[in-house]
């Protein structure tokens, strides 16, 4: 396409004569006489170049170029051309904006050339301008298929993650209804231990359906004022009454005096739950007839302190920057999903405690994690 050109000047033989010259060149232009009707032509359609007169009634051709400055910024050429040949006339135009000044009587062949290169540095700089928006849009379509990709991978580690306990809680239900089937079938009362399973059990799988109802609408944890140690022999119990940790040495040291936290018990029941699973599991794979899971609780200053340690199978060291990574495992995979310690990290740092892990390969492993104590 042509390049539109705005000639302002309020004489007319010479606004014929640069729009004569202009057009022979092939350029599409357009005449106005003064500075507020070249303003309202920008207005409706931004040209691109104006040349412009620099001595005109009313609006002043160096207030003009402020004025096309102000609107279109340095996108739009301007040049002056003018009967005043003076220095301070071409600072002037310079301080308004102007990219060039060409002094009247015109010659032809100049002003083609300061046209033509102010044309061609303009096109140029269109070009890039519009090459970077449309490299924005990509990014900003790029960013948006990441973060919808984000949030499913989000969503599938989550989806995994409640996964992963259901199948637990799972297990364990099945332990205990077989232990209360067996108890009718024996005509005898259900044991008491049982039963209150059954309750955890309900409560952890009714804590799990409230998780996934608040998805839309997170909400914080339900906190209670707990003594911690009341929290470790009912877990610790259940897992074996249901057969979870079966044919493993459990020992468990509790301080004698109580250790006041604000938690959430389902959520440290599912944290402690999990360590020791894994302890257990690492033992069996270690097919040691003596290994043990050793789990304890101390206080150090203001912090409760956790500990989950075992006589197993250990971590290679290249594995231990990655065992809590979504779906990463060192088990077999029949056994191990890879997401057990990516809850139980998310947990400890939910509850204001950091994860730690030792662990060296044949030997075993010690996890650990403090919490802040109820003030």
């Amino acid at each position: 396409m042509a390049a539109r050109i705005l000639v302002v000047d309020d004489d007319e033989a010479v606004r014929t004569l640069l729009a004569t010259m202009l057009s022979n060149e092939g350029y599409q232009v357009t005449e106005v006489h003064d500075g507020m009707e070249a303003m309202a032509t920008i207005e409706r359609e931004v040209p691109d170049l104006v040349v412009l007169d620099y001595m005109m009634p009313g609006w002043s051709g160096a207030e003009v170029c402020r004025r096309i400055r102000e609107r279109c910024g340095l996108q739009l050429p301007v040049v002056f051309v003018s009967a005043a040949e003076d220095r301070a006339a071409r600072l002037a135009a310079k301080e308004a904006g102007a990219d060039e000044f060409l002094s009247k009587p015109i010659d032809r062949i100049e002003l083609m050339v300061r046209v033509r290169n102010l044309l061609r540095l303009k096109f140029e700089l269109d070009r890039r301008e519009e090459k970077r928006r449309r490299l924005e849009q990509e990014l900003e379509q790029m960013e948006s298929t990441l973060l919808r990709a984000e949030r499913l991978a989000s969503l599938g580690t989550m989806a995994g993650s409640v996964g992963h306990e259901l199948k637990n809680l799972g297990m364990i239900l099945y332990g205990v209804i077989d232990l209360v089937k067996e108890a009718y079938d024996e005509d005898r009362s259900p044991n008491t231990e049982d039963l209150k399973a059954l309750d955890r059990v309900s409560e952890h799988l009714v804590a799990h359906a409230r998780n996934l109802e608040s998805l839309s609408q997170p909400r914080p944890d339900r906190v209670e004022s707990l003594d911690l140690r009341t929290l470790f022999e009912p877990t610790i119990k259940g897992l074996e009454r249901m057969g979870r940790i079966k044919h493993v040495k459990m020992e468990l040291s509790l301080p004698e005096t109580p250790v006041p936290v604000w938690i959430s018990r389902v959520r440290f029941e599912q944290v402690l739950t999990n360590l020791v699973i894994n302890g257990a599991d690492a033992v069996k794979q270690a097919k040691r007839k003596k290994g043990a899971v050793r789990v304890s609780l101390s206080v150090a200053e203001d912090r409760a302190q956790v500990e989950v340690a075992d006589d197993g199978c250990g971590i290679p060291a290249e594995a231990l920057e990655r065992i809590f990574d979504p779906y990463y495992t060192t088990k077999p995979p029949e056994i191990g999903t890879g997401l057990g310690l990516t809850i139980v990290r998310s947990l400890v740092t939910g509850f204001g405690g950091t994860l730690r892990v030792q662990s060296t390969l044949d030997q075993g492993s010690t996890f650990s994690f403090d919490l802040p104590l109820q003030p």
